[in-house]
């Protein structure tokens, strides 16, 4: 009985025709790109060259001598993220870098900035990181009521007072077959039918092909599956008779 249901189980994956159409999707350079295909894809090749990556955004606040102690203000600091918005109450009694930080990594409606202190020489600085890459996807922070001190985290973009960059948000630019497609994300599932190509690193002025083939190795690992129950019904069967 046990032979008789391995052999169903492998018989089974050859009644459908899709299983011979399987393709396989191969990088030449797996360190610029790879990729995955599926029954959508065609069979082809196309010259990949990855312009750039998708980025999130990253804010490094001035330093503040006194540490994570040091009292920032008190108010309602409102942090961006895109299009999307959420605010935090910082209260007299909360209003240290350190009680900022953790006011915005536990807001309940916070879309994706996280913050963290890094500590130097000079004091420590708020550091905003975005989970989210694309050029959409950018932060923003603005301070109302309280006492003012907030100012001191504001950001509206570009040049500030408040922070430097350390990284702006930027999209994924990649040329397929000559034809250039921005993405917020480093994996692109929308630029080539059936295909998903997963950007690792930007390689300007370079291409590598990407080749979509029928994946020969999926459909012998089935037909092999299938000798081998085969075989061991076989060899029960004439055990038993």
């Amino acid at each position: 009985r046990g032979a008789l249901a391995a052999f169903q189980s492998a018989l089974t994956p050859l009644k459908n025709t899709d299983l011979f159409d399987v393709l396989s999707a191969q990088s030449a350079d797996i360190e610029a790109f790879t990729a995955t295909a599926d029954s959508d894809a065609v069979a082809g090749s196309y010259e990949i060259e990855v312009q750039q990556l998708a980025k999130a955004e990253q804010l490094v606040s001035n330093a503040f001598v006194s540490g994570a102690s040091s009292v920032v203000g008190d108010g309602t600091l409102t942090v961006t993220l895109g299009t999307t918005a959420f605010s935090v109450g910082i209260g007299a009694a909360a209003n240290t870098l350190a009680e900022i930080r953790d006011a915005i990594n536990t807001a309940g409606d916070n879309p994706g900035v996280r913050a963290t202190l890094v500590y130097g020489q000079t004091g420590a600085r708020l550091v905003l990181s975005s989970t989210a890459t694309g050029a959409s996807n950018s932060i923003r922070v603005s301070a109302a009521g309280g006492d003012g001190g907030l100012a001191q985290l504001t950001y509206a973009g570009g040049v500030s007072p408040n922070y430097t960059q350390n990284q702006a948000a930027q999209d994924a630019i990649v040329r397929i077959s000559g034809v250039e497609k921005h993405s917020a994300s480093n994996v692109i599932s929308d630029a080539i039918d059936g295909v998903a190509i997963t950007l690792k690193s930007a390689d300007p002025g370079n291409t590598a092909t990407l080749t979509i083939a029928n994946d020969q190795d999926a459909v012998a690992a089935n037909v092999r599956k299938f000798v081998t129950a085969y075989n061991a019904m076989r060899t029960k069967l004439d055990t038993l008779s």
